[in-house]
């Protein structure tokens, strides 16, 4: 028979476990990307028209969590280009963002399951002004209580900015 100190383990690994996320990217449509030197963000927006899944709930949520999860994906966007060497502030190529889809999966099932039950997936369309489109996704699959796409966003910023720096050959 188990302990209640195994029982407790077992209970508390997931809040201990931090965000499982990932970014992929699923197609490019650069034009010059060794031409960028330096990028600057412009708009980061949530474009619902396009979203594949409109539930009035899952889009209520979106809307409420919009800035928070704009504003995350952004800085870790920025701060990562600026590691990166994409910071500088002469011949920036200005970069919009859009989340152009959103399912955000079941936190209880991250929570409760895990083993990638309760998969949320946000899709990103990033346009770099003169130099062409991709897109990226980004995945959660767990974390401290389900996980939270505070974290996704985050991770998204900084494989947008990784993209860029690898295309440009920094």
């Amino acid at each position: 028979m188990p302990s209640l100190r195994t029982h407790a383990l077992f209970l508390f690994v997931p809040v201990l476990a931090g965000c499982a996320t990932s970014s992929q990217l699923v197609e490019d449509s650069l034009t010059a990307p060794a031409a960028i030197a330096a990028v600057g963000l412009g708009q980061v927006r949530f474009d619902y028209s396009q979203w594949t899944n409109k539930d009035d709930k899952e889009v209520a949520t979106a809307k409420q969590n919009e800035a928070a999860w704009a504003k995350a994906l952004g800085d870790a966007f920025l701060a990562r280009a600026n590691k990166r060497g994409l910071g500088g502030v002469d011949n920036r190529t200005k970069v919009d963002i859009t989340i152009v889809d959103l399912e955000p999966g079941s936190r209880a099932a991250r929570y409760f399951v895990g083993f990638g039950a309760g998969s949320g997936v946000i899709t990103a369309k990033v346009d770099a002004e003169g130099h062409g489109t991709f897109r990226m996704n980004g995945k959660i699959t767990g974390g401290a209580w389900g996980g939270n796409f505070v974290n996704v966003m985050e991770e998204l910023g900084q494989s947008i900015a990784d993209h860029f720096a690898e295309r440009a050959g920094k």
